[in-house]
């Protein structure tokens, strides 16, 4: 007989270091630092970064393992692109740069916000597998968070109750 312990083992998780619990990958900091100097290159070179540097900058950002500042720059890169329209190309679509404020206030925590994003954008395009798969994660989050709520919602009141 095998112990079931080891039949087991084989099944161990999955998890990708270099991904987060939704599976968004992370960008490494040369990665970032040597897209920031692309960037600000081109920024210099042509006084216009062109979308293509400018989208692979703020996605490199967004996705920073770091998280903190780096995803704030890479949101409000992302912001300003989506507030011109004009910007978008063939090469980076709007649904792409939703996606990627999505990510953004998923990465933040700001779970409600990456939700409606998500929901609009798969109003627009249904068939969005990637959008499908974050919006699941970021319900998790949802429910998640309302049941730490409730638990610690629980506790003052006993704490409280307690005193009286």
């Amino acid at each position: 007989n095998i112990p079931i312990r080891d039949i087991f083992a084989g099944f161990k998780s999955q998890e990708d270091p270099d991904r987060d619990a939704a599976g968004i990958p992370f960008t490494a900091k040369e990665h970032i630092r040597a897209l920031k100097k692309e960037y600000e290159e081109r920024t210099l070179a042509a006084n216009d970064p062109g979308m293509e540097s400018c989208f692979n900058y703020c996605w490199a950002l967004v996705h920073s393992r770091a998280k903190g500042r780096d995803v704030d720059v890479g949101l409000d890169f992302v912001q300003a692109l989506l507030s011109h329209p004009e910007s978008t190309s063939e090469m980076v679509s709007r649904r792409e740069l939703l996606y990627l404020k999505a990510v953004g206030e998923y990465r933040k925590k700001e779970y409600l916000r990456a939700r409606e994003t998500l929901q609009g954008l798969l109003k627009v395009n249904p068939d969005f597998r990637q959008a499908e798969s974050l919006l699941e994660h970021v319900e998790n989050e949802l429910v998640k968070e309302g049941l730490i709520g409730i638990g610690a919602g629980a506790a003052i009141l006993g704490v409280v109750g307690a005193i009286a």
